[in-house]
C-alpha cells in the first residue's frame, strides 16, 4: 500500500498526483498548495515597495509645493 492508501498492480514506481501542477522554473510558489494565481511572497514585497516609493514621491512633491509657496509669499510680501 502506498502513501495514497491505494494498492497498485504491477512493479512500477508510478506515483499518483497530489493535485498540484509543477511550478515553472523561475517562479516561486506563494505557499504550499497555493493556486497558480496567488502571488509569491517576493512579488508581494515588490508590490509593497513600489507602492511605498510612490507615496514617498507624492510626499516630496507636496513638500516641494509648500516650499515654493512659502518662497513666493516671502518674495512678494517679505
Amino acid at each position: 500500500m502506498g502513501q495514497d492508501r491505494e494498492d497498485r498492480k504491477g512493479g512500477g514506481s508510478h506515483m499518483t498526483s497530489n493535485g498540484q501542477r509543477p511550478q515553472p522554473a523561475g517562479e516561486q510558489e506563494a505557499y504550499p498548495g497555493a493556486p497558480p494565481s496567488a502571488p509569491s511572497f517576493e512579488q508581494e514585497i515588490r508590490d509593497a515597495v513600489e507602492y511605498e516609493r510612490g507615496l514617498a514621491v507624492k510626499a516630496l512633491l507636496a513638500l516641494g509645493l509648500v516650499a515654493l509657496v512659502l518662497v513666493v509669499r516671502m518674495a512678494f510680501f517679505g
